[in-house]
């Protein structure tokens, strides 16, 4: 049986969210894939959060209202994109960088290519006419076409999209996962990431529907697991 990757999910083991802490933990536990959740400052900084909205003096204010230093001034320990790729270059890890505002797609795309990280990147968050734009101007981009739960009953219309558009694979939360879903999407050549697993025993089931990438907060645990499969 091929081992899911481990991707540990932004804050994992206790850690802060999008920190540097949450990082430096994941590099040192070992797991294969680190989730970084993006948005975009008023000026088009990609910057590592994961809210639309942050509370400013007790008033909640959108992030793409701010410009970055409106939000470091608030937040002192926010992450740019691009420090976070330096925190990890020198490591043997991938990168999944969860968009969360797909209008500004671009942005981020152009700070991947920038750090050379092209082949360690794996895009989710985003809907198939995203996707597809995100293929065009850096085919290199591994991209995840993330399936709603109504999306999938139609298991071979989902399938079809990623195919079509050469996505690697798709991204949905394990609780609508079927092993049917599982074994079609890989009759196609496609990947499926799952996500956020942090049950035990849900983690043993993901692991026998053969899914490739189990995003988790308890990484521990799931590391346990996979020794013993």
């Amino acid at each position: 049986m091929r081992k899911p990757f481990v991707t540990a999910h932004s804050g994992c083991m206790g850690t802060k969210m999008n920190s540097i802490a949450y990082l430096l933990k994941a590099i040192k536990l070992g797991v294969d894939i680190i989730e970084v959740d993006i948005s975009i400052t008023k000026d088009k900084i990609p910057v590592l959060y994961h809210d639309e909205y942050v509370d400013i003096n007790g008033e909640k204010k959108r992030v793409k209202d701010l410009t970055y230093e409106e939000l470091k001034q608030n937040l002192n320990d926010l992450l740019l994109l691009e420090e976070a790729f330096d925190y990890v270059s020198a490591e043997e890890v991938l990168i999944n960088v969860d968009i969360k505002d797909c209008q500004e797609y671009e942005v981020i795309i152009n700070e991947i290519s920038k750090k050379y990280m092209s082949e360690r990147v794996f895009i989710t968050g985003c809907g198939s006419e995203v996707a597809q734009k995100i293929k065009k101007i850096n085919p290199l981009i591994q991209v995840l076409l993330n399936a709603e739960k109504e999306k999938t009953k139609d298991i071979q219309k989902v399938c079809n999209i990623a195919v079509k558009n050469l996505y690697c694979g798709v991204n949905l939360d394990y609780r609508i996962c079927s092993k049917e879903f599982v074994d079609f999407a890989h009759k196609r050549g496609l990947m499926v990431f799952v996500w956020t697993v942090d049950d035990i025993k849900a983690m043993r089931e993901m692991i026998k529907k053969g899914v490739e990438s189990i995003t988790t907060n308890k990484v521990k645990e799931l590391k346990e697991i996979l020794i013993r499969v």
